[in-house]
């Protein structure tokens, strides 16, 4: 079996194990390269991942024409996205890889995410133009050269 491949068998056992229905059926289920990549190098690249992955999102919806609230919230919730995922490697104690990281791109993605959790209304339009135009490439930059 290839590597990259989902064994249902073992899958099928390990619900077996943890008192899951029975008849749960699963078939072969191919991991794509993202899924692939994560599994093999590990929680890192996993989260670089998805702070990628969002600030794609925030880049297409911040120039998509249409001027939406769903757009609006699109945008605040990858920034909250962003800054989860700082979260976590800062949990895991990744300090060597958070220091290649600006400490106030940080504390500012970490503010304006406060903002939008705890105080929507005092967000202001120039922050997130900030982040989007400034942190965030800065951001992706880094994670796309680090090794």
């Amino acid at each position: 079996m290839s590597e990259n491949k989902f064994d249902a068998m073992q899958f099928s056992e390990i619900l077996k194990d943890t008192n899951f229905s029975d008849d749960i059926s699963i078939k072969d289920i191919k991991l794509n390269d993202k899924d692939y990549l994560n599994k093999r190098f590990g929680i890192k690249r996993y989260l670089f991942n998805n702070i990628l992955d969002s600030i794609e999102t925030i880049n297409f919806a911040f120039s998509s024409k249409i001027d939406s609230k769903i757009v609006q919230s699109s945008i605040y919730m990858n920034i909250m996205r962003v800054d989860e995922e700082f979260y976590k490697l800062k949990d895991d104690c990744e300090f060597e890889v958070l220091q290649k990281f600006d400490s106030e791109d940080l504390k500012f993605i970490r503010e304006i995410r406060n903002l939008i959790e705890f105080n929507y209304e005092k967000i202001e339009h120039k922050d997130i133009y900030i982040i989007v135009k400034k942190v965030l490439p800065n951001i992706k930059n880094i994670i796309e050269n680090i090794d």
